[in-house]
């Protein structure tokens, strides 16, 4: 019987995929499948993923469509009770899902847990377990930043919240967190479960048109469902994050403006200024 599921997309990433499998597999987890979902790359990363001769790891190639594409091929085809996320310039760190039982032990309700994201090669590790009921507001303080590198969520939150949105590929996986959030209980911890490792030409940095971008579906979003008061906090605050990227467009930085004016109240503007003080301050 498979427990867990790690759904990996791959697209162009080479040597990296296997960095990114050796790190689940060194969990030393046996009931554990790793899916990897070929997004049509044109490199040699399908040569390192069919180098394993393990049952373990499943390759799928699919054609070219977007990361969330990909990563909804994976949790289609995914057979584990729980769904772990890893991008394949990235790790898991050791002992991530033994840290998840752990907290999963200390909150068997809970159906959504997240660990820490290591971005340096040093780093201070405790091991305090938290839970929250307001998981908006605990990402708006920075108590948490859940991502498709540090987090467990049960497959039955897709059945409920749904899959990616592959019209995204910028904070998409943002976008799919929030969606996530709505189940309103989430466990979090302080000790680190993944590694993000940030590198030139990676997705984050390249230029696209705005209709990739979570953000831009954001009056969608608010029309198309309640959101509470601190879930349309974090919205305003991606538009923000948005703006800053495209600074120096002005039709771009004006489309975010317009967006904010037409679509948020003026606390939300209040509630940023105070965000980025208690950020500047070292608060948060």
């Amino acid at each position: 019987m498979i427990r867990y599921s790690v759904i990996i997309p791959l697209y162009n990433k080479g040597w990296r995929i296997k960095r990114a499998i050796d790190s689940v597999l060194r969990q030393g987890v046996e009931d554990l499948e790793i899916v990897v979902v070929d997004d049509g790359s044109t490199d040699d990363g399908a040569g390192y993923v069919k180098s394993y001769n393990d049952a373990r790891i499943h390759y799928i190639y699919k054609e070219n469509a977007g990361v969330s594409s990909a990563r909804n091929k994976g949790i289609k085809e995914a057979k584990g009770e729980w769904l772990l996320f890893l991008d394949a310039d990235d790790e898991m760190l050791n002992g991530a899902i033994s840290i998840y039982e752990k907290m999963a032990k200390r909150y068997p309700k809970s159906r959504f847990f997240v660990g820490k994201i290591i971005w340096k090669d040093s780093y201070h590790v405790s091991n305090r377990i938290h839970y929250t009921f307001q998981p908006f507001f605990s990402i708006w303080l920075n108590r948490l930043y859940p991502s498709p590198r540090n987090v467990m969520i049960h497959k039955s939150l897709i059945d409920e919240y749904g899959l990616f949105d592959e019209r995204q590929s910028f904070y998409e996986d943002y976008g799919f967190i929030l969606k996530m959030c709505r189940s309103g209980e989430v466990s979090f911890t302080d000790e680190p479960t993944g590694v993000y490792h940030q590198e030139e030409g990676g997705l984050s940095g390249t230029p696209h048109p705005l209709d990739k971008e979570m953000a831009y579906y954001i009056p969608e979003i608010l029309s198309s469902r309640k959101t509470t008061f601190w879930e349309r906090a974090l919205l305003y605050e991606n538009i923000e994050q948005e703006i800053a990227w495209w600074w120096g467009n002005e039709e771009n930085v004006r489309f975010y403006r317009d967006m904010q004016y037409k679509h948020f109240a003026w606390y939300h503007k209040y509630l940023h200024w105070i965000r980025a003080k208690m950020k500047r301050h070292g608060i948060i």
